[in-house]
């Protein structure tokens, strides 16, 4: 846990530690280990949304404020925000207000008004920075805040506006008409209506405070200070903001802050233009009949019944809200790159493809071991067949009339002279099958990296090609590297025409009296020994070559089954990536959602 979260309240230590066990139970892999390009960035992407976010969630609490209820006023310039504050302070008896004005009855302020000191003097703007008031109601800690207006020099004033509205458990929108606001013009300006939306963001309650403005005491000899008309209006204005603000909208409220003001202000400077509109106000109706019909008593009754109960569950409740807004908007931003880039397509479409790889190279193993028997099965057949060939060419030179030592020296002669293009075709064979093992492993990768690549950015498709022929690097196949062929002549024909091999035997077992006499017998016998020799020898051949081959088919089978496992672990990267993604999508929505719907 950070530990610049150990002096906040402990429901948000208690927040920032679920967040951690969240992410402490996604398994962030060693870089170096990561293959995937795609896998390594969603593991990039939650290790910066784990960091970024638990930042956030410290930095948001430390600006929100957890000793007590904090109200914001805030609306448009000159809607009497300050005015109305004003008349609060001094009927609540606030701290610096109770200073302010006996250092007035002392005579320590001489010249300058000790009411009002906040209120505008008609200047766009004349509040620039947010003041903050702590009162007492009823025993009941309150904050009341003075928010600048938003239709003024906007550039000066936007930060301090949502830095003060980040703060506010209760927001009053203070306007000066009753109609709603304006909405954004044809020219493409930003409206009123646009601006309340977003700067009201968050999930402070909002009410609407219709400020009327009353210049003449005339006006409040009626028992209602509002008007039919005027409550049409509201009715008309309320529902705009339920439009843009939903829930978190309450209703409106109507007051007439200078009057309500008016009636309390007593520490002002003989014949200044508040000192004035008093006596003028006076003359007609009393304090109380003004603080009775400016609306300020019912706006009382109003924050004691609506606003204070139930004050320090509202205040955690709506403070967690705004840090579950925080979770929420790290969760979409996380959600856009992750989804809204196609990350989890490309780690699915690439699931599909390297399981669809993998059983390729499962058929490339059974394909190797036909090669290979196919080969050894055409070797041998090719290379009697030339003996045989061979032999009978001597037909013509009357071989076959011959001693049977002529003809086992001359098949000796033949054999070892096929030994040389023996070894070669099995060289051959060999290359072949390793090149063409080679080419349907590149083949396979290939197409799993173009299947990768279709399915990302055109931009990204280069990379995943690269990714494609970078892998097959660590699978490049040697096929000629130095092997002893192991004389293949120097192991067999010995066996067969030594002194007491094969071929004497059974040659001389037909040696008799029709040796001189019968050629055509002898050329019988002559051929069945060699027959007989070559027949033995096959089987001696096919042990010899499946041995050769055995070694070279272990070494393809050892790189075929390498790939295998790399793209297996790809894969299983890829399920991994998808797997911990959704595991802090549904964890951080866990968490959010009890926050944002309390």
């Amino acid at each position: 846990m950070n530990g610049d979260v150990r002096m906040l309240p402990e429901h948000v230590t208690n927040l920032v530690s679920r967040v951690d066990c969240i992410f402490d139970h996604v398994p962030f892999p060693v870089e170096k280990t990561i293959c995937l390009p795609s896998a390594s960035r969603i593991w990039t992407l939650l290790s910066a949304a784990r960091k970024n976010l638990e930042k956030d969630l410290v930095t948001t609490a430390r600006q929100l404020e957890w000793n007590h209820l904090t109200v914001a006023f805030y609306g448009e310039t000159n809607a009497g925000k300050s005015t109305l504050i004003e008349a609060l302070l001094l009927l609540l008896d606030e701290t610096s207000t109770r200073k302010r004005r006996a250092a007035f009855q002392h005579g320590k302020a001489i010249g300058k008004n000790a009411d009002g000191g906040s209120i505008g003097d008609g200047r766009s703007d004349f509040t620039r920075a947010s003041t903050t008031y702590t009162c007492q109601i009823d025993n009941q800690k309150i904050s009341l805040m003075d928010v600048p207006g938003i239709e003024g020099a906007e550039n000066l004033v936007e930060t301090e506006i949502l830095a003060a509205l980040s703060k506010a458990h209760v927001v009053f929108y203070v306007a000066s008409r009753p109609t709603p606001p304006q909405s954004g013009a044809d020219d493409g300006r930003t409206g009123t209506l646009e601006k309340i939306g977003a700067h009201l963001r968050d999930e402070a309650e909002v009410w609407l405070i219709y400020n009327k403005r009353v210049t003449s005491p005339r006006a409040l000899l009626a028992d209602q200070l509002v008007t039919s008309e005027d409550k049409r209006a509201l009715t008309e204005a309320e529902r705009y903001f339920r439009q843009i603000l939903g829930q978190r909208f309450r209703e409106s409220l109507a007051v007439s802050a200078m009057p309500a003001f008016l009636a309390v202000a007593d520490c002002l400077v003989p014949d200044s233009d508040f000192a004035r509109k008093r006596e003028k106000f006076l003359d007609v109706l009393s304090c109380d009949t003004l603080l009775e019909r400016s609306g300020i008593r019912t706006f009382f009754f109003f924050l004691n019944r609506d606003i204070l109960p139930d004050a320090e569950r509202k205040k955690m409740r709506i403070n967690m809200m705004k840090l579950g807004r925080c979770i929420d908007r790290h969760l979409k931003a996380l959600q856009a790159t992750v989804v809204g880039d196609g990350l989890l397509d490309i780690m699915e479409t690439f699931r599909i493809g390297g399981i669809e790889a993998s059983r390729e190279l499962d058929d490339q193993g059974s394909a190797l071991r036909r090669s290979f028997k196919r080969a050894r099965v055409r070797i041998c057949q090719d290379f009697f067949s030339d003996i045989n060939t061979e032999m009978e060419k001597k037909h013509a030179d009357g071989l076959w009339w011959s001693s049977d030592s002529g003809v086992q020296d001359v098949l000796k002669t033949v054999i070892e002279k096929k030994q040389k293009s023996l070894e070669q075709a099995i060289r051959d064979a060999i290359v072949e099958i390793a090149r063409n093992v080679q080419e349907e492993m590149r083949t396979v990768i290939i197409r799993l990296g173009n299947q990768f690549a279709g399915s990302i950015q055109e931009s990204g498709f280069v990379s995943a090609r690269n990714w494609s022929c970078d892998f097959m690097k660590e699978f490049t196949i040697n096929t000629d590297s130095g092997v002893n062929w192991l004389g293949l002549a120097g192991a067999i024909v010995p066996a067969f025409f030594g002194p007491t091999g094969w071929f004497a035997a059974v040659a001389g077992a037909g040696v008799s009296l029709w040796n001189a006499f019968n050629p055509r017998y002898q050329e019988a016998e002559n051929r069945k020994a060699i027959a007989g020799v070559l027949n033995e020898m096959e089987p001696k051949l096919r042990e010899e070559i499946d041995g050769i081959f055995a070694q070279r088919m272990m070494t393809l089978m050892t790189q075929i089954l390498t790939l295998q496992k790399a793209i297996n672990e790809c894969v299983q990267e890829a399920c991994l990536a998808t797997k911990n993604f959704d595991k802090v999508e549904t964890g951080l929505g866990y968490i959010e959602n009890p926050l944002m719907n309390t």
